[in-house]
C-alpha cells in the first residue's frame, strides 16, 4: 500500500500526493507546522535533528509535494501514510474540493501525525504503545483539531483520545520540555524522564505484549488508565517497583501532589470535554470523527479522577468514553465538598467555559449554553 501511495498512477490517489503543494493556500497545515517548529525551539531542540529544516518556512520550501514530505518522516520508508488508504482517499474526492483544499483539509491532521514522530533515525520510547501516546498529544498540542474537530469538519483521528491523553499525562508529569526533547532524540529517555518510570514502562509494556501478542504492538488503546497512572505516580516521586497494569488502574490518584501547572491543568480539562463530545462513523471503509453536543450527561468524578459519559449509539465505539480528571482539580473539588459534577453541555462553543467553572471547582451554574450541577 506504501508503494501504491507513493508510486502508482490511479487517481484520485496520483495527484493528491504528488501535484506540487500550493503553501499560501494550505493555511491549516502551514500553522501546525509553524506550531510545531515553535513548540521544538521552546523545548530547546533544533528543528533541523527533529524535522530536516531550520525553520518551517525551510521546510516548506524543500516539500514540493505530500509524497516528498512523507517519505522524510519516522514510518515514511516503511508504511503507508495514515488515512491516505484508498477508502480515504475516495471519500475525500467525493467531497468534491479541488486537491490543494482537499490536501489542507483531509491531509492536515494525518501528515501532522506523521511529523510528531520526528526524524526517521530517532529513539523511539519503549515500549511502541507510549511513544504512540506521545506522538498523539503532541499533535494534540500543536493543532487540537488532530483530535477535536471544528464544528463542521470530520478530518479529526479517529479515537485519538485514547492515545493522546496517556501522552498528555507524560508531559503533565516531567514537564512539555522535557518529554519534547526525549522524543526528538536530543537527550536520551533514560536521562530526560525518571530512570524508575522509564524501567517500569519498558517492563510492563514488555509483560503486557507477551501476554497479548499484538501485531502492532500497543496495549490495549481503550484502556489508557493504567498507563495515566503511572505517569502520575511517577510524577508525584510515588514508588513504582512491584507494579502491574492492574495494579495502577486501581491506584488512588486524587490525592496525588503533581508541581503546579494550572494553565496545563485546565487544557486536560478542556481536552476531558472535548473527548466526550465526538460523534465517530465509518463511511464507506473511512472512519470519520465530528464534534457534537454529547447525548448524555458527562460525569466528573474527583474520587476517580475520571470524566466520563454514555457510549454514543455507534458501532465503531465498543465502549464509553473516558479521561483523566488533574489531581489538583480533584482535590479543589473535594475541599469544596463537591463529590461529583454532572454536565449538560448545549453547544460545543460552551466548552471552554465549562471547563473553566469545572477547574475553579465553582457551585453548580446554569446558562443558556449548559448547565453544571454540583452533587455534595
Amino acid at each position: 500500500m506504501r508503494i501504491a501511495q507513493l508510486a502508482s498512477t490511479p487517481e484520485p490517489g496520483a495527484t493528491l500526493f504528488h501535484a506540487p503543494l500550493d503553501w499560501p493556500r494550505l493555511p491549516r497545515l502551514s500553522t501546525a507546522i509553524d506550531r510545531l517548529f515553535a513548540t521544538l525551539v521552546d523545548a530547546g531542540v533544533d528543528p533541523t535533528r527533529a524535522l530536516g529544516a531550520p525553520s518551517s518556512q525551510a521546510f516548506r520550501a524543500r516539500t514540493p509535494t505530500v509524497a516528498s514530505l512523507y517519505e522524510r518522516t519516522h514510518y515514511g520508508s516503511l508504511m503507508p501514510l495514515l488515512y491516505g488508504y484508498p477508502a480515504d482517499v475516495a471519500y475525500f474526492h467525493s467531497r468534491g474540493l479541488d486537491v490543494t483544499a482537499t490536501i489542507d483539509r483531509y491531509f492536515t491532521t494525518p501528515i501532522t501525525h506523521e511529523l510528531c514522530h520526528f526524524a526517521p533515525d530517532r529513539e523511539a520510547f519503549s515500549p511502541p504503545h507510549l511513544d504512540e501516546c506521545i506522538a498523539g498529544w503532541l499533535g494534540v498540542h500543536v493543532h487540537p483539531e488532530f483530535a477535536y474537530p471544528e464544528v463542521g469538519y470530520d478530518d479529526a483521528i479517529y479515537a485519538a483520545p485514547w492515545l493522546s491523553q496517556v501522552g498528555q499525562a507524560i508531559a503533565r508529569a516531567f514537564g512539555i520540555g522535557s518529554v519534547i526533547r526525549a522524543h526528538a532524540g536530543t537527550a536520551t529517555w533514560d536521562t530526560a524522564l525518571p530512570a524508575e518510570f522509564v524501567e517500569t514502562a519498558r517492563r510492563l509494556g514488555w509483560e503486557d505484549w507477551r501476554a497479548r501478542r499484538t501485531l502492532h504492538f500497543l496495549s490495549d488503546t481503550l484502556d489508557p488508565a493504567p498507563w495515566v497512572a503511572l505517569a502520575l505516580l511517577a510524577g508525584a516521586g510515588k514508588p513504582l517497583a512491584g507494579h502491574t497494569l492492574a495494579t495502577l488502574a486501581a491506584a488512588p490518584l486524587a490525592e496525588l501532589a503533581l508541581p503546579e501547572d494550572p494553565r496545563f491543568d485546565l487544557a486536560i480539562v478542556t481536552d476531558a470535554l472535548r473527548a466526550m463530545s465526538l460523534d465517530n462513523a465509518c463511511i464507506e471503509g473511512s472512519f470519520r470523527a465530528r464534534s457534537r453536543v454529547p447525548e448524555h450527561a458527562i460525569e466528573i468524578d474527583p474520587i476517580a479522577c475520571r470524566v466520563t459519559t454514555e457510549r454514543a449509539r455507534s458501532s465503531i465505539d465498543p465502549v464509553a468514553p473516558s479521561y483523566w480528571l488533574p489531581p489538583a482539580i480533584a482535590q479543589r473539588m473535594a475541599a469544596r465538598g463537591i463529590r461529583r459534577y454532572e454536565l449538560r453541555l448545549c453547544a460545543i462553543a460552551a466548552i471552554p467555559a465549562a471547563a473553566a467553572a469545572i477547574f475553579d471547582a465553582t457551585p453548580s451554574v446554569t446558562s443558556e449554553s449548559f448547565a453544571l450541577v454540583a452533587h455534595p
